[in-house]
């Protein structure tokens, strides 16, 4: 085809079919033992992904468990400080903008570096994203927050009481 290996790679990984993948957090307030739980469905196509669950353990940054993409992208995952983030594809089909990292990337940046929601808000925040997407963030604190991405445009939303919940184009 006289393309280079890794564009290939690039355009499998990138092209965006329809999804149905939905997620949800309950609060600590609507559980009997007051634990957070958060759910994520898995219907999207299986060649989309790794299908491997992992473990990882880098030095210097928080252990995590969640599903690969790429090898060493996540889908979703929980880290050792309490912090779980999972996604659902935004706007199937629409071609996104370049310059910016794809969802899996920062997923994986914030399961090493983050510790709680803020922290995680604040990255998918300062990162510029070339996706369009949702992510649910949920921490051990008992807070969550969904965050709305389209390429440059961003929105956040705090869910529950006594987390500043709101929302906020940015």
């Amino acid at each position: 085809l006289g393309v280079a290996q890794e564009q290939l790679t690039y355009y499998a990984i990138t092209h965006s079919p329809a999804g149905r993948c939905s997620h949800f957090a309950l609060l600590p307030s609507l559980s009997a033992d007051k634990h957070v739980r958060v759910g994520r469905s898995y219907e999207f196509s299986p060649r989309m992904s790794d299908l491997r669950l992992c473990v990882t353990r880098a030095k210097g940054k928080y252990a995590h468990l969640g599903f690969s993409e790429i090898f060493f992208g996540r889908d979703d995952g929980l880290n050792e400080k309490g912090l779980c983030i999972t996604m659902s594809a935004g706007a199937h089909g629409v071609t996104t903008r370049e310059g910016g990292l794809r969802f899996w990337a920062v997923i994986r940046t914030a399961l090493d570096t983050c510790a709680d929601v803020e922290e995680a808000i604040d990255l998918f925040l300062r990162t510029p994203i070339s996706f369009h997407a949702n992510f649910l963030l949920a921490d051990r604190a008992g807070r969550a927050a969904l965050i709305e991405v389209a390429c440059s445009r961003k929105a956040v939303k705090r869910i529950g009481t006594g987390s500043g919940s709101g929302e906020s184009w940015l």
